[in-house]
């Protein structure tokens, strides 16, 4: 992947002439705002992930640098390798967040997931889940979704 994605990179450079750049660029934002484009895998998944570029990020704010989520930025997952040029085709290029923020990570884990769609039998998993982020205690501020209490229950008459 990391291949495709720096020879995409190739037509949407500034040294490409300016109309054929413009249309790469064009053609490749609409593709990857469109389809799951973004590959990656991790051990600890059944598979490989396909994302699509509202569900990646180049790096982490500084307050969530140690925590599980860090790990997922595509900084982290394609270290070493043309970081530069990967930085501009997916920040640059493709638009997605250069920098999570916790305010933004605690909308995504508030989306709902995807219900009701008919899915290919595939080992790629597509989308992120909530495993794959940090323990929320360290993620999400406020309340507890659910109450942990249960000697607050009436029924114990």
């Amino acid at each position: 992947a990391i291949a495709a994605y720096c020879h995409l990179m190739h037509w949407c450079g500034d040294w490409v002439d300016e109309d054929p750049r413009q249309r790469a660029r064009g053609a490749v934002t609409m593709a990857f705002q469109q389809e799951a484009l973004i590959f990656f895998a991790d051990t600890e998944w059944s598979g490989p992930k396909k994302l699509r570029a509202h569900e990646v990020f180049w790096d982490v704010d500084e307050d969530l640098a140690e925590s599980k989520v860090a790990k997922l930025s595509l900084k982290h997952r394609y270290a070493g390798n043309d970081i530069e040029v990967l930085r501009q085709f997916f920040v640059d290029v493709v638009g997605i967040e250069e920098t999570l923020t916790r305010e933004v990570l605690e909308a995504l884990v508030r989306v709902p997931l995807q219900e009701g769609e008919d899915r290919p039998q595939t080992s790629w998993t597509e989308g992120l889940n909530l495993i794959d982020f940090e323990d929320f205690s360290t993620v999400r501020r406020g309340p507890p979704v659910v109450d942990d209490d249960d000697d607050d229950d009436d029924d114990d008459d």
